[in-house]
């Protein structure tokens, strides 16, 4: 039988995973007023990708973090810590399998699983809290500058109305999900029953 924090680690493994190709970061901005445009940027562990709407058309367009170097060195950070977490979980994958057998695989995996947590947890707060500082630091010619990760802001000109909203993306959701599947699968192998101790008591050989 497949131990329940086996199945909740290899979920976390997976939900890890996709937080690799997701959208960590996300700016959406509106621009109304005789005409109508927007725009929605999504930052990735590798690049951004960029869709808009204007009168007459439609686009999309992605790059890398070349172009922008304090971007790309929070986002190295967040996927080298992301790749640390899986690795983690899946070392805690085998003695997590093997939790009711004896006392030192439900520690082993437990810790592994712990581990993982801390470094995933650790991987989606690094990104709240340094990736909007460098954004700014790599767009210090814009007018804008975000003073969060979360974030609104509208200005006003030319006749136009510029509504601009920021935000974590589902990418970063994810990882925090998966931080919190490694804690409960470290939680539930650690209190895995030892069978061994449960198994009825072998009876006495009859002499010949």
């Amino acid at each position: 039988m497949i131990k329940p924090g086996v199945i909740v680690g290899v979920a976390a493994i997976v939900l890890a995973v996709v937080g690799f190709v997701g959208p960590w970061w996300t700016i959406g901005a509106t621009a109304s007023g005789s005409a109508t445009f927007t725009s929605v940027t999504d930052f990735r562990l590798f690049g951004r990708t960029g869709t808009g709407t204007e009168p007459g058309r439609s686009y999309t367009n992605s790059t890398d973090y070349s172009g922008d170097p304090n971007t790309r060195s929070v986002f190295q950070v967040a996927s080298a810590l992301t790749g640390v977490a899986v690795g983690l979980g899946v070392v805690s994958l085998v003695p997590g399998a093997m939790a009711d057998k004896k006392p030192t695989f439900r520690r082993v995996a437990f810790v592994f699983g712990i581990l993982a947590f801390a470094v995933a947890l650790v991987a989606a707060v690094y990104v709240m809290a340094t990736l909007p500082g460098a954004v700014n630091q790599d767009r210090s010619s814009s007018a804008i500058q975000f003073s969060g990760f979360w974030g609104s802001s509208t200005s006003t000109g030319f006749g136009m109305t510029l509504t601009i909203n920021w935000g974590a993306g589902w990418g970063w959701y994810v990882v925090l999900a998966d931080a919190a599947l490694f804690l409960v699968g470290a939680i539930l192998t650690v209190r895995a029953p030892n069978t061994a101790s449960m198994a009825p008591p072998r009876s006495p050989e009859t002499p010949l």
